[in-house]
């Protein structure tokens, strides 16, 4: 009887390997999918902080909210943010989006390339865009801070990812996105 198990080890050890070579691909791509959606949703969640800070600031009377905003270096699978912009895309395009004529959205855009040729396909939007309910009237201005104040202007219509300190400065219909220099550790 002691033979016969060992006649049959073989096989099942055979068997056993055989299951594994099938299985770790599997949960190799598994994991990987999961890795992708993981970040996706990351840089969604902080840009809908982003937008709600944004709506606060333009609901203001005046003066300024300073918030701590987290726009981390994202490089999912197949994707690295290069700029976070806020735009007026236009009526059609806010209606489809965000249900209302009058929008801004907050999209997360990268540059893909060619992975055979390395040419640049041009820009895509990384993650779904963000709607961001403002007045029509407010205008923002990344560029016009007071460096007397401690703060420094946002270069370009779009933030570079990075850990940002903001200071939102309500002035009447103007919202000034400065940011603020901080030590970051950790």
């Amino acid at each position: 009887m002691a033979s016969r198990g060992q006649e049959e080890a073989p096989f099942s050890l055979l068997l056993a390997v055989a299951m594994m070579a099938l299985v770790i691909p599997i949960a190799a791509y598994m994991f990987q999918g999961f890795q992708a959606w993981e970040c996706q949703q990351r840089i969604e969640n902080n840009m809908e902080t982003f937008a709600r800070e944004l709506e606060l600031a333009a609901t203001l009377g005046g003066g300024k909210r300073v918030v701590d905003i987290d726009l981390s270096l994202y490089a999912c699978p197949g994707v690295h943010v290069d700029n976070f912009t806020l735009k007026n895309p236009g009526q059609d395009r806010c209606q489809e989006v965000c249900h209302d004529p009058n929008c801004r959205i907050l999209e997360a855009v990268y540059e893909e390339f060619d992975d055979e040729t390395g040419e640049s396909l041009g820009l895509s939007v990384a993650s779904q865009p963000v709607c961001v309910r403002i007045p029509v009237n407010v205008d923002f201005s990344t560029l016009d801070c007071d460096p007397s104040e401690g703060y420094e202007p946002l270069a370009g219509e779009g933030l570079a990812p990075g850990y940002y300190r903001i200071a939102l400065i309500k002035e009447g219909y103007r919202v000034r996105v400065c940011r603020v220099p901080v030590e970051r550790f950790g």
